[in-house]
């Protein structure tokens, strides 16, 4: 799979959209985008519900590339992005499953998307990592699970921030590419530790699918949890977003 989207035309613009670009709402806040996902009504980018109402254009590296057209927060904090929705006729929105981190343009070996890591190996001490338009790319290691929202959100010590919002979790799988493993949706003020919501838990809630590239030679098999994962405080957990 190279690209996600349909060719435009030969004289248009082109947006490549990756996960890891800016989801900018310059009528609100500011956050990340996140994974692309298939539906029944076809190709959307998942962020944050907290990062924009539907309507809303979200800007890019360099353009508009879309507009939220669902959102369901505060009952679920998920959002979807439709692309080229509302913007000019002549940018055609192309996506490629490509984890970068917006602030750098590097990706994690290809950056290429190739599976999914289950929710039912977020054990404790499990290593991600994250991309996020204010604190680029982190690592840590899952230490504890949250309510947020209606869903379970899984923390780690990766460093996030507001603006880290919405941009895509992910792990390597072994062969160069990286494995889907949720979306960051807050921070804790006096830590810096990131929490997401498992992509398993989105596709679920959207009806969706995630497109991914094929897998290269045979990687590392996602470990089972090597211990339960306790329940955290609230105290201090704020969504991660930016504000202008």
């Amino acid at each position: 799979m190279s690209a996600l989207g349909a060719a435009g035309p030969a004289q248009a613009a082109t947006y490549f959209y990756k996960p890891g670009h800016p989801a900018e709402d310059y009528a609100g806040p500011n956050c990340t985008g996140g994974y692309a996902i298939r539906g029944t009504d076809g190709m959307f980018f998942l962020t944050a519900g907290h990062c924009g109402v539907v309507g809303d254009l979200v800007y890019g590296t360099d353009a508009e590339y879309g507009r939220i057209a669902h959102n369901p927060y505060t009952t679920r904090d998920t959002a979807l992005i439709k692309p080229g929705s509302g913007v000019d006729a002549q940018l055609v929105v192309d996506a490629q499953q490509i984890v970068v981190d917006g602030t750098t343009g590097r990706s994690p070996g290809t950056g290429k998307v190739t599976g999914i890591f289950p929710t039912s190996s977020l054990g404790a001490n499990v290593l991600v990592g994250k991309m996020g338009m204010t604190t680029g790319w982190t690592e840590g290691r899952i230490y504890g699970v949250i309510t947020w929202h209606g869903m379970t959100a899984f923390c780690s010590t990766a460093l996030t921030r507001g603006g880290d919002s919405g941009g895509p979790v992910w792990r390597t799988d072994g062969t160069g590419g990286v494995l889907a493993v949720g979306i960051t949706v807050a921070a804790y003020t006096s830590t810096g530790n990131g929490c997401f919501i498992p992509i398993q838990t989105l596709l679920s809630y959207w009806g969706a699918s995630l497109p991914v590239f094929p897998a290269g030679r045979e990687g590392t098999m996602p470990e089972p949890p090597v211990e339960p994962l306790p329940t955290l405080s609230s105290e201090g957990l704020v969504p991660a977003v930016g504000t202008r």
